[in-house]
């Protein structure tokens, strides 16, 4: 199962979009940039330690070489999504702070859901 789980992790960008994790958060409520912002950061931080969480029991129970390959395919994500998510937060406006947060939870959503349909 962790071989297999390691495979359809590296290919996880081919997932069908219904996989992907419900990023519903209650911040539209917050009135200014700043608490709308911190509420995004606070809803994107859960989701990466869920990630955290399946990607740690998915190493831990797989071989050397697949587990080395998962946590290269992680951090690679990461990578890409901090950098995708900085295109929003070089915009214009106060509204950019909040486009880059909303960024980091649809993208982090999205992961875990591909991570949950692996994992299944």
């Amino acid at each position: 199962m962790s071989r297999r789980f390691a495979l359809v992790l590296c290919t996880v960008a081919f997932a069908p979009a219904h996989v992907y994790a419900d990023t519903h958060h209650d911040c539209n409520d917050r009135e200014s940039t700043v608490d709308i912002t911190q509420c995004l950061a606070d809803t994107a931080d859960k989701l990466d330690g869920i990630i955290d969480s399946l990607v740690g029991k998915a190493e831990s129970g797989a071989a050397p070489d697949v587990a080395e390959a998962m946590k290269a395919a992680q951090n690679a994500w990461l990578k890409y999504r901090d950098a995708a998510c900085l295109v929003h937060r070089l915009g214009e406006g106060s509204i950019a702070a909040i486009e880059a947060a909303e960024c980091r939870v649809r993208l982090t959503g999205q992961r875990l859901g591909e991570l949950r349909h692996v994992s299944e």
